[in-house]
């Protein structure tokens, strides 16, 4: 059977208990509402592999995809949903795994011990605001258009304008659905839902 692969951040991840923004929602809403890779699962009646992950940068999501490589067939539908260039990685301090840097976390720093001070942080973020972060992400979008041309692939975000993918900024939020009663910026329920028809368009049309 056809499978949906989507990757990316907590625009792409299901809405879950593990963040407090995603818990809250789902405490304003009464029951866990679906994200746009399950609204197309439904609508096209195929299955559903979600490999996002919220807080991601995109060399996480980029290491997500070639895990995946060799799992995906010819025919299955592919959407990633590339997070915003300034975020990047290092390894914590017992170098076991990787930390995803943002701006709003980039005072995590006792996750780095003596290796990586604050005023480093701050100014590689500073330092990745620059153009080149994003034609970084345009040649990993040409790599994937390559490696995946036997399938219909979307390429997305909602934080890099004038890049080689499609850039999605115009949905409903959970800010907007909540009146401002939780001031949050991700997609609401409906935000999904308009996401979804907009990527069933797109793979109706093939115009990726």
């Amino acid at each position: 059977m056809k499978t949906l692969w989507t990757f990316g951040d907590s625009f792409t991840e299901r809405y879950t208990d593990k963040y407090n923004w995603s818990q809250d929602y789902i405490k304003w809403k009464g029951y866990v509402p679906k994200v746009y890779g399950d609204i197309i699962s439904d609508k096209l009646n195929i299955d559903l592999k979600n490999m996002a992950k919220a807080g991601s940068d995109n060399y996480t999501i980029l290491e997500r995809v070639c895990e995946n490589v060799d799992k995906i067939k010819d025919d299955d539908l592919i959407i990633i949903g590339w997070s915003a260039p300034i975020r990047f990685r290092l390894v914590n301090q017992n170098e076991t795994k990787w930390i995803s840097i943002r701006e709003s976390n980039k005072n995590e720093i006792d996750l780095f011990g003596k290796m990586i001070s604050e005023s480093t942080l701050q100014e590689i973020l500073i330092n990745r605001t620059a153009l080149l972060y994003t034609n970084e992400v345009n040649n990993w979008i040409k790599l994937l258009n390559q490696t995946f041309k036997y399938n219909k692939i979307i390429q997305w975000s909602p934080f890099i304008k004038n890049f080689n993918g499609i850039y999605l900024n115009e949905f409903n939020r959970i800010k907007n659905e909540t009146n401002v009663e939780l001031k949050d910026h991700h997609p609401s329920e409906m935000g999904h839902i308009e996401l979804a028809n907009r990527f069933i368009s797109i793979i109706n049309k093939n115009i990726i």
